[in-house]
Order: C-alpha cells, then structure tokens, then sequence
C-alpha cells in the first residue's frame, strides 16, 4: 500500500482561492519523510492512501491520527485525490466562516 501525506495550513482568499497555503506531499512508506505524528507536533492532516491498486482515497485526520472525515469515492490518481482533498478543505473553511454565533 502506498501512503502520502498532505498538511494544508492558510486561510481563503475573498475569491475562494488559496492564500498563504502551503503543502507538503510525499510518496511512499511514511518513514520516508518525517511526519508531525512521529516529530511530536499535533496537527490536523490529510493522509491520501492507496486503497487498492489504481483506486486512492483520502482520509482528514485530528491531532491525534482520529479519522475525521473520508473521500466519498475512489480516485484514479493520487493526485486526483489529493485535489479532491484540497477542495473539500477549501469547502469546509469557507463554510466555517459563514457560521455565525449563537
């Protein structure tokens, strides 16, 4: 199974364009990059994973490798996936800013 790792950070721009972001994308087995589950930060990420040959997925997971959210279906590429995740994370900030406060 082949893994990547995918840390989204940065806020949207009043067009709904990435501003600020900045991404990290491996390949291969997680030891081959260092992750911030394994150099003790905790963060939110996306892992994008090879579920089967030829079909890839993402998965958002919390601080603490919780799975939080799955891609609905199965992509082709990895980096369709990987788009996929960035677009549902562009979704999801722009739908936290139009809540509104009790």
């Amino acid at each position: 199974m082949q893994t990547a790792d995918l840390w989204i950070s940065g806020n949207l721009a009043p067009a709904g364009l990435p501003s600020g972001m900045s991404r990290r994308a491996s390949a291969g087995s997680a030891a081959s990059a260092p992750s911030p589950r394994t150099s003790g930060d905790r963060t939110m990420h996306f892992d994008v994973l090879e579920e089967r040959v030829g079909r890839w997925g993402w998965s958002l997971r919390d601080a603490y490798g919780q799975e939080v959210a799955r891609s609905p279906m199965p992509y082709p590429s990895r980096v369709q996936a990987s788009a996929a995740a960035l677009a549902f994370s562009q979704l999801v900030a722009y739908a936290g800013k139009q809540m509104r406060r009790p």
